[in-house]
């Protein structure tokens, strides 16, 4: 090759070497000095409300030294970036007409691009009504079963036949599909070929749809109530509403399976009896004295002669319970004592051996081998002292031990509302509460969210034990004496209640209002979740509906002039609660099975003079 080729060639590979070495380079520089600074650690979803009438406000995380900005997607369009809206901002203000509009924060960084969660807001003409909780036990439903996904599987579809508005966050419409083990699970977002097919579903007839708020969070909820009758096998069902608005689906279902059962009773009970627990404990509870011979040995065959070596020996003893076996869940001693005879495979409760394994396994090497051999033996024995957690509920004894630590000053409150929340909340599947937030309770003994949350919580257990087969719900025609704590661990405030119907029920009590003690009917802390604490009668035969409306009229002659005391004291002018009832039965000419000289204030009635 001649030098002027090889100059044509050199001239050639120049702009290539330059581009590679610039390449390279880059990278290196690239790798060694990030160019842009990092996004934050982690993105969080915008603070945006659910659904407006008018302009809104945006909020999001400080992005401050990161290149960040705020999408927007309209009507599930295509993102785009919010003008003016690149860090360090943090907060915007949208006027948007009706639609949907998603938003979320996203990040460039050296690594590429970073997206955030989505935030949606509902821009809408106008905010559906809620109705008051005593128009929203009028809501009618009804059940209708079929099988949706075409699993073999009945499910269920539950609709709102009447009463309020289709979006106010009370169910409307929604599907319900049966698993394997009997629960059901709310189908997300059906289609509308979906709703209209498990419309067309025949009535369940048979199925009661019994309407509460067991959740105590301002919307009612739906139990379907002899389920059973129309799909086999299967527990009654509370379906809790989402409580959001324009959200007409279901937000969960849950079964009212023993242990669920077991819990709301035993705290009710508890509630009413401070010493239910007692006959919770006994010497007698089933347990097991487990012993495990365990032994190893190293075997080699030299020449096809074994010569084996204990390397390991040892002997296990341990007690084990039922509960620790996963048996908790019979309903009886006995039947849980031969549920395990029939899991280990024997006719009978007795001893038993070689349970695990009476044998070796063997593991082979080179010219030797590993074995490992097992004896164990089950004896039956005794717990003592232990808990009954067969017949009785442990969760249930625990919200019992967690309101004496209250009590006792041994947890706070708060710390112990969120222990009892937790357990609540495990076996509803829902979260419990939501008055004390949404405004929908203005008593001033519950401002305070302290007080406010353990009424929440005492309420649930009031709204749902009742519906449990242990249980006995008030029944219509019956004036009864009702009562709930404004603490989880306070004093009880009580009321009078009456039903003429299922659906409508009347309640009587006074509170405080201005330091001065003011009747009310229909108070909303008596209308969720007050326990059942007694009746009243008319002394003078009057019948309960006769009787009631004369208490009614003694009602509606209080004065609301007496002073407020929530602990009244006797030779001062103060009053509670529970000396309003007590006069107001007394004024009424009523006897009653409760003795309110154990509630505080309940010794000092209101005199009768005061209800004339």
């Amino acid at each position: 090759m001649n030098k002027q080729s090889i100059k044509q060639l050199c001239k050639r590979f120049k702009p290539i070497l330059f581009l590679a070495l610039s390449f390279c380079f880059s990278a290196a520089s690239y790798a060694q000095f990030p160019m842009l600074p990092p996004a934050p650690y982690e993105l969080y979803p915008p603070t945006a409300p659910d659904f407006i009438v008018g302009s809104y406000t945006v909020d999001w995380q400080d992005t401050t030294g990161s290149i960040c900005w705020l999408s927007e997607r309209v009507n599930n369009g295509s993102w785009v970036t919010v003008a003016n809206s690149y860090s360090p901002v943090k907060t915007m203000t949208f006027s948007r007409s009706v639609g949907n509009y998603d938003y979320q924060v996203a990040c460039i960084d050296d690594y590429g691009g970073v997206l955030g969660p989505i935030t949606t807001v509902g821009v809408v003409s106008s905010m559906p009504t809620l109705d008051s909780l005593d128009v929203q036990l009028g809501y009618q439903f009804q059940v209708r079963t079929g099988d949706i996904n075409s699993d073999g599987k009945a499910d269920v579809y539950l609709q709102r036949t009447s009463g309020g508005n289709s979006n106010n966050g009370v169910i409307d419409k929604t599907i319900l599909t049966q698993n394997t083990d009997g629960d059901f699970e709310v189908l997300e977002n059906p289609t509308s070929g979906q709703l209209s097919a498990a419309g067309g579903w025949p009535v369940a007839s048979s199925v009661e749809a019994v309407v509460n708020d067991f959740n105590v969070d301002g919307r009612v909820d739906v139990l379907m109530k002899n389920l059973d009758s129309a799909i086999g096998n299967v527990d009654d069902q509370i379906v809790y509403s989402t409580g959001q608005f324009f959200k007409g689906a279901a937000q969960a279902a849950t079964s009212l399976d023993f242990e669920f059962q077991k819990f709301f009773r035993d705290t009710y009970n508890w509630i009413l009896d401070p010493n239910y627990f007692a006959q919770a404990i006994t010497s007698n509870m089933p347990a097991y004295s487990v012993s495990l011979d365990l032994g190893v040995y190293y075997c080699t065959y030299w020449f096809g002669f074994p010569s084996c070596f204990n390397v390991f020996h040892d002997v296990f003893n341990a007690t084990v319970t039922l509960a620790m076996l996963g048996l908790s869940g019979y309903e009886t001693i006995a039947e849980a004592e031969q549920g395990l005879a029939d899991a280990l495979g024997f006719a009978s409760y007795d001893t038993f051996k070689c349970v695990i394994y009476c044998a070796w396994i063997e593991f082979y090497s080179f010219y030797g081998s590993t074995i490992f051999m097992f004896y164990d033996t089950w004896t039956p024995t005794t717990e003592s002292p232990g808990f009954d957690d067969i017949t009785f509920s442990a969760r249930a004894r625990d919200v019992a031990d967690i309101s004496e630590d209250i009590a006792s000053g041994a947890t706070t409150e708060v710390e112990g509302a969120d222990s009892i929340s937790e357990i609540i909340e495990a076996l509803a599947r829902v979260k419990i509460g939501g008055i004390c937030l949404g405004g929908f309770v203005t008593d001033p003994e519950l401002q305070d969210p302290e007080d406010c949350r353990g009424f929440e919580l005492f309420a649930s257990i009031g709204a749902t034990a009742p519906v449990t087969e242990e249980v006995p719900d008030r029944q219509v025609n019956t004036v009864y004496i009702t009562g709930h704590r404004v603490l989880w661990v306070g004093p009880f405030h009580l009321a009078t209640e009456y039903s003429e119907s299922s659906t409508q029920k009347t309640t009587l009590s006074a509170g405080p209002a201005g330091g001065k003690l003011v009747n009310g009917i229909n108070r909303k802390t008596d209308f969720t979740g007050n326990v059942t604490l007694g009746i009243t009668t008319s002394s003078v035969g009057l019948s309960p509906s006769l009787y009631f409306q004369f208490m009614l009229a003694k009602h509606g002659n209080y004065g609301n002039g007496l002073n407020y005391d929530l602990f009244p004291q006797p030779g001062t002018s103060g009053y509670n609660s529970n000396s309003y009832v007590h006069g107001l039965v007394n004024a009424a000419s009523g006897v009653s099975t409760v003795d309110f000289n154990q509630y505080v204030g309940g010794n000092k009635p209101v005199p009768n003079s005061k209800f004339d």
